[in-house]
Order: C-alpha cells, then sequence, then structure tokens
C-alpha cells in the first residue's frame, strides 16, 4: 500500500518527535532516530509524518521559518501585568516588543526568549535577578 506524502496528517512536528519546542538540534534528531527505528520501511503515514518533520525541524533555516509560520499574533496579548503592543524585532535568542503595563500605562519593552535551551534559561534568570 503506498501513501502519498500530501496524505500526511497536518499535526505539530514537535508533536510529531516528541520534543519540546525549544529542544536543541541534537535532540531533535536523536528521537527521530529513536521512533523511526520502530517505522522503517513501513510506509506508515506515522513514517511519513517523522520523514517530514525531521525535514523541517532538522533544517536549522526551515525551522525557524516553520515556527515563524506557526507562531500566534501577539499583538493585545497580555504577560504578567503588561500588554504586547507592537512587534519591534526579532534577534538570536526570541523576539522583542513594544509593551504597556497594565496598572499604569508606562510603555516598556519586553524581550521574549523563545529560541534559548532550557540550560541557557537558568543563566538569564540568574543575569535578570542581578539587574
Amino acid at each position: 500500500m503506498s501513501i502519498h506524502k500530501d496524505a500526511v496528517i497536518k499535526r505539530n512536528l514537535y508533536e510529531v518527535l516528541q520534543v519540546h519546542p525549544r529542544a536543541e538540534g541534537d535532540v531533535i534528531r536523536a528521537s527521530f532516530n529513536v521512533l523511526s527505528r520502530e517505522q522503517k520501511g513501513s510506509n506508515s503515514p506515522y513514517e511519513l509524518e517523522l520523514n517530514h518533520a525531521i525535514e523541517i525541524l532538522g533544517d536549522p533555516v526551515k525551522r525557524l521559518a516553520y515556527d515563524k509560520e506557526k507562531k500566534p499574533k501577539s499583538e493585545g496579548t497580555i504577560i504578567g501585568e503588561y500588554r504586547l503592543l507592537k512587534y519591534i524585532a526579532e534577534g538570536a535568542i526570541g523576539e522583542t516588543y513594544l509593551a504597556e503595563h497594565l496598572l499604569i500605562g508606562e510603555k516598556v519593552c519586553v524581550k521574549h526568549c523563545s529560541r534559548v535551551s532550557p540550560q541557557a534559561e537558568i543563566i538569564l534568570f540568574e543575569e535578570a535577578k542581578a539587574v
């Protein structure tokens, strides 16, 4: 039985590979290797999903484009005591937004560090505390 690639169910590629969206590339490849070992040669819809997921998430450029495409619109989103007003820019570790404090109406800059590994997150928290 042959299944065409276009027939693959469209679902979150991180869920297909059973990894967190902030997982390092090595973790993504390791998960693919383990999950695909069971599916090798079955030509099942799941094997096709796995191959599609590693094709996108295994390539840093394609992964960044995929993440941008899946990212919800942020304007008006409330995070803690802040409302995001406008997307400003994107850097190596995440996005920067103009935001407003909900109680005092003051404008602030909010950095959403979406591409920080869980290991590096600890360092960021320590730096934030020091500031």
